[in-house]
């Protein structure tokens, strides 16, 4: 009763089941009338409950499967069997509907039962007769495409696949492509590379090499699309991969790239215009190509082929480009391409036809190769042996060929303009010094008996740019130049080397016709040279160096050929003379005071000395600034001689800005002293005033030290005046308007015009030594000092007697009514220490004398008297003095402080003192309180220490520098700063003067600087400069033996990601690795990036060889992890070796080469790994 009860429950828990059901059931008995109806199956059929009842098996379904039914095709005995069927059926209401059903035959009790559950298929078919259409569009297009699940097996191949490629779809669904027809010729790591691709993931586009079934090889483009996330599941993971065949693409890619690598080697013009032809061939077999230059005459001109009969090019050397002029004729002609399929009929060729036809040609096309301009610079033509109209791979090459070939035109006519403006002077278009070097060794090889060098140089030709300006001057150099090169024999080689000074080489020349040379350029250059409306009458030195052998140093006997031009000059010029060795001697002084000229000028061995000038009355006038040279190693060089030189360097102008600027320094410092100096005089060189900022200038240094224009006086030479052009005297007349006085030095000494000296803007004359020497011995040259003072009167001129030395020349001068005098007689030129300490004794004398006596304006040049007056003056000056000092150190903004020794009391400091370590006013009382509480390292503190105490003695005298420390101070709120710490110590006043400068911005910088020079900019690394500083500063070690490990580090199939994604994920991937490989090795070691994806590791004490194999191994796992390049992720791999140092290799050379040898050997093995050297 149980089970009974059992089973009733369960058949009507079934019926519930069935009747709720989301599929529709129908029941349906052996008669073939229904008995059991659901309520999906009524929404399916359109029947009600009741009316379902009344149906039969025929009005239900489709008449093949009621005939099936009833077949004997269910298996006896067999219950359950099941069969399934998409139907189209009939609604009461006129719709149809899709259905899917199932038939079950079940037997109960001997009694045939059918089963027909349902559900509605009308979404599936929709969505099956779109992927059928989409399969047969994807089946007819002539792209071939894969389909890939997420294990990268093929699932799909389209018809064009397999037409391309030879490959059945039921050959390779199912298989992995890469084994099935990626070219075994593709680089291991340029297969895993293209493996590790994410593929099914994202977007990707990549290349490989491939085979197809017949064993051809071809390049294709893989263009891989991800099945997005909202189709069905079974396909998330798949890819949909086009396929596009890219050989003939890559031939042309390699053409370029290997033509762009040869234009920046060393290949000659022609040479590469063959290589270009010659990969033209290897691209396009059927190809003869041909590039025909276009001269400037329109003429065609052969540059390269490749495969063209000798002779042909040849032939059309020198033809001029027209209509019906070939193919290239005509293309360079008309400037557009001219394609000739058949040059047997076509009328382009009718001239030429039987040359090409001999040959074999039977099609050219030509393309004009134009340059930016327009102007067709070439041809490139493609010869076919057979006739043939163009096609696309072919048109795309001669494109490539046209952008390559006028690249290399226009590199080889920089290197052209580069060869001339290396080699020949751009003024007059000789030769210059470089070519000059390659003409004379070209002599050296040639086997000749002996060289002429003859050195021309024209005379005061600096004269002629000084007055008339430089474009007159370069005009005269270029005449001089064409006149010189029409004159000369054609074996006589001439160039200009600098400024004026020409060069003569003359192979197999004797002495007699260097003479003769030398005397036949005088003849030429003694013809006048009208230039710019001027006619001048130059002369020519030439200096005559000869070489007998044949075996010479070119600037031995340019130095040779001058030495002997100098000894032509000295003597007046307009002359030549052959070089002795005597003057070498000369001429090395010369060289050696130019080359110490030049330093002198920047290490600041120059200084200026003063002379007063005084009025007859006994008042100061003003002082002369004079510049002096004291060298270390030859003492005082005197200024005729340095200025001369400067003057032939071009240095002249350096100096005379440097004694502008520091007169004018030192004319505000004595203001501030309250030293009354009325005017400083400055004496030019007339190559100042070519300058024409000079008033710009002289106004800044004004303005810059608080001058007034009358307290400056520039003093001009004669000469100047005596070339005055319109240009010089505008801009004597610009300084003038800034109340600047101007002065003629020297008067009286050249041939200058009156006339000139009542047109220019002068304000003082001075008579020259000279005149004042022998004045009181020669009554003529007394009358002429007279004249020349009635003339300053006359033009309101204050002039002013140089010379000046005995008191006899005073009172005649005073006499003669001259206002000033300058001279020995009052003081030598002194600095601006003992000039102060001269005004002061001057004043102090000068007060002893009223004004309507006689003064006594000489002052003794007795040191002791003058400290003698000096002490008396002490109480005068006291008050006056040390106020303006403390005002000038107060106001400085560098730190000051003064301390009395022996004991360091310290007397003062100043606000940037205390601004500097921020302590409140007047806390350091000691010296030595400074230095222990303000002063950080032990070691600074000793050696600052040390400094003051060995270099200060109680009886010693003047003054003694304390060298430049850098040193660390720690300010009142807690800030380190570095400091760099001077001084001076006064020792007859027993003071000790600190002189602090805060170097905080310098070391900023010099950090910055360094961070530049040894660290790689893209990953922070060291780089090999880093890598060599940090060897050397662990050398030291080695001695106590210190062991150093050196690791190589590649990165294996770097190269695919940068091509593949671009450079910036290549610099993202590289500056992961290299915080991935800082963080496999120790603090102490040093991780550095020596070039592109190469890296080295710099170990430190590696003593157990465990420690090193660790590192190799954690760097080998850590950059085999995905890295992310956003929506992307690649993988690679590293190739390590690596060596020790000392025990295999004995310095950096070595370790670094054996650690590379060690990681090729991993590299032979086309995987990542690391390898240790071994002998």
């Amino acid at each position: 009763m149980k089970d009974e009860r059992l089973g009733a429950d369960l058949g009507s828990l079934l019926r519930s089941a069935l009747e709720q059901s989301c599929l529709a059931a129908i029941l349906i008995d052996e008669n073939d009338q229904v008995i059991f109806f659901n309520g999906a199956a009524e929404r399916l059929w359109g029947y009600k409950h009741d009316e379902a009842f009344k149906l039969n098996l025929q009005q239900l379904l489709p008449e093949f499967l009621c005939l099936h039914i009833h077949t004997d095709c269910w298996e006896d005995g067999l219950t359950g069997t099941e069969t399934r069927h998409d139907i189209l059926i009939n609604q009461p209401n006129g719709k149809q509907q899709c259905l899917s059903i199932s038939l079950s035959r079940i037997v109960i009790s001997g009694r045939v039962y059918h089963m027909v559950f349902a559900y509605d298929a009308s979404k599936e078919e929709d969505i099956c007769q779109q992927n059928s259409a989409l399969l047969a569009a994807a089946n007819h297009t002539d792209l071939p495409i894969l389909v890939l699940d997420q294990d990268r097996r093929i699932v799909q191949v389209n018809r064009a696949f397999t037409e391309n490629y030879g490959y059945e779809a039921d050959e390779i669904i199912g298989q992995d492509p890469t084994t099935i027809f990626i070219s075994p010729l593709m680089m291991k790591d340029e297969v895993n590379a293209f493996l590790g691709l994410p593929w099914g993931k994202s977007k990707i586009q990549a290349e490989a090499k491939i085979t197809s079934k017949d064993g051809s090889e071809s390049w294709i483009r893989i263009s891989s699309s991800p099945i997005k996330e909202d189709a069905p599941a079974r396909l998330i993971g798949h890819s949909v991969d086009v396929v596009s065949d890219v050989t003939e693409e890559r031939l042309i890619r390699n053409l370029e790239h290997d033509v762009l690598e040869a234009l920046v080697s060393n290949l000659s013009f022609s040479d590469m215009g063959s290589y270009l032809c010659q990969r033209v061939r290897e691209s396009a077999p059927d190809v003869i190509p041909s590039i025909l230059l276009v001269d400037s005459e329109h003429k065609l001109r052969p540059w390269a082929a490749s495969g063209l009969v000798a002779g042909y090019s040849e032939a059309l050397d020198g033809v001029e480009i027209g209509e019906n002029v070939g193919s290239c004729g005509t293309a360079a002609y008309r400037g557009e391409p001219v394609l000739v399929n058949d040059i047997s009929t076509d009328p382009c060729w009718k001239d030429y036809r039987q040359l090409a036809l001999s040959n074999g040609l039977q099609a050219c096309w030509s393309f004009p190769v134009k340059r930016r301009d327009g102007i067709v610079a070439c041809t490139f033509a493609f010869y076919f042996s057979t006739p043939r109209s163009p096609d696309i791979f072919h048109m795309r090459i001669a494109e490539a060929c046209q952008h390559l070939c006028i690249l290399a035109i226009e590199l080889e006519e920089n290197r052209r303009q580069m060869t001339r403006l290396v080699q020949f002077d751009t003024l007059t278009g000789l030769p210059n010094r470089s070519y000059l070097h390659h003409h004379v060794s070209e002599l050296q090889t040639s086997g000749i008996e002996s060289i002429a060098f003859i050195g021309l140089d024209i005379d005061r030709f600096k004269d002629v740019n000084s007055t008339l300006g430089y474009k007159v001057g370069d005009q005269v150099l270029l005449t001089i130049a064409n006149r010189l090169q029409e004159r000369l024999k054609p074996d006589e080689f001439l160039c200009r080397v600098e400024s004026d000074f020409f060069f003569l080489v003359i192979a197999n020349c004797d002495v007699y016709r260097a003479t003769a040379t030398a005397e036949y350029i005088q003849a030429i250059m003694g013809e006048p040279v009208e230039v710019a409306g001027h006619i001048l009458n130059l002369t020519v030195s030439i200096g005559i160096s000869h070489s007998k052998e044949g075996e010479c140093d070119l600037e031995t006997f340019l130095a040779n050929a001058k030495s002997a031009i100098f000894e032509v000059k000295a003597a007046g010029g307009g002359s030549f003379k052959f070089f002795s060795p005597e003057m070498n001697q000369e001429a090395w002084q010369r060289l050696l005071l130019g080359v110490k000229l030049k330093r002198a000028i920047t290490n600041g061995t120059f200084y200026l000395q003063y002379q007063p000038q005084m009025h007859s009355n006994g008042r100061l006038y003003g002082v002369e600034a004079m510049a002096r040279w004291h060298d270390p190693e030859l003492g005082e060089i005197p200024p005729e001689k340095f200025i001369r030189i400067a003057e032939e360097t071009g240095d002249i102008e350096v100096i005379g800005r440097w004694v502008l600027r520091e007169a004018c320094r030192q004319k505000a410092e004595w203001q501030h002293q309250n030293i009354q100096i009325p005017r400083v005089s400055v004496n030019l060189s007339p190559y100042n005033f070519r300058n024409k900022d000079l008033p710009e200038f002289i106004a800044s240094l004004l303005q810059e030290y608080s001058l007034t224009g009358a307290s400056l006086t520039i003093e001009i030479t004669e000469n100047l005046m005596m070339r005055l052009s319109p240009e010089t005297l505008a801009l004597l007349q610009r300084i003038r308007t800034l109340g600047v006085g101007l002065s003629v030095d020297d008067f009286g000494t050249g041939y200058s015009c009156l006339s000139n000296l009542a047109n220019l803007p002068v304000t003082e004359l001075k008579i020259d030594r000279s005149f004042i020497e022998n004045s009181l011995q020669q009554p003529r040259l007394q009358s002429l000092v007279e004249a020349v003072l009635g003339i300053g009167r006359s033009l309101d001129l204050t002039v002013v007697a140089e010379g000046v030395e005995t008191e006899e020349q005073r009172i005649m001068l005073g006499e003669l009514g001259c206002p000033v005098m300058q001279g020995y007689l009052f003081s030598r030129p002194i600095s601006a220490h003992h000039l102060t300490e001269w005004f002061l004794v001057w004043e102090m004398r000068a007060t002893r004398y009223k004004m309507d006596s006689q003064p006594d304006l000489t002052v003794s040049q007795n040191t002791k008297e003058i400290e003698q007056q000096l002490k008396k003056m002490k109480g005068q000056i006291a008050p006056r003095l040390p106020k303006l000092l403390y005002d000038v150190v107060g106001a400085l903004p560098i730190a000051v402080s003064w301390a009395t020794l022996p004991g360091g009391v310290i007397q003062y400091c100043n606000d940037a003192f205390y601004s500097m370590f921020d302590y409140p006013s007047g806390y350091f009382r000691m010296a030595d309180q400074l230095i222990d509480e303000a002063y950080i390292h032990e070691h600074q503190r000793k050696l600052i220490r040390s400094h003051w105490n060995n270099f200060f003695s109680g009886d010693g005298e003047g003054t003694t520098a304390i060298p430049d420390t850098e040193i660390e101070i720690r300010t009142g709120n807690g800030e380190i700063r570095p400091v760099m710490h001077c001084g001076v110590i006064l020792h007859e006043q027993q003071l000790a003067v600190a002189i602090f400068k805060d170097i905080t911005e310098y070391k900023r910088d010099q950090q910055m600087l360094r961070n530049f020079a040894f660290l790689d900019p893209l990953t922070g690394l060291a780089n090999r400069r880093g890598l060599t500083e940090r060897w050397l500063e662990e050398h030291q070690h080695q001695v106590g033996g210190r062991r150093l490990a050196f690791l190589m580090v590649d990165l294996d199939g770097f190269k695919l990601i940068n091509d593949t994604y671009g450079h910036d994920a290549g610099d993202q991937v590289l500056r992961v690795v290299a915080e991935r490989l800082t963080e496999s090795v120790r603090e102490v070691d040093l991780v550095c990036r020596l070039g592109g994806d190469e890296f080295g590791i710099m170990m430190i004490a590696p003593n157990d060889f465990g420690i090193v194999a660790g590192i190799c191994d954690r760097i080998v796992a850590l950059l085999q992890q995905p890295i992310s390049l956003g929506q992307v992720e690649v993988r690679i791999t590293a190739s390590i070796g690596g060596c020790f140092y000392p025990d295999q290799a004995s310095d950096k050379h070595e370790l670094l080469r054996r650690a590379d040898e060690a990681l090729l050997q991993v590299k032979k093995k086309d995987k990542g790994g690391w390898c240790w050297w071994e002998n």
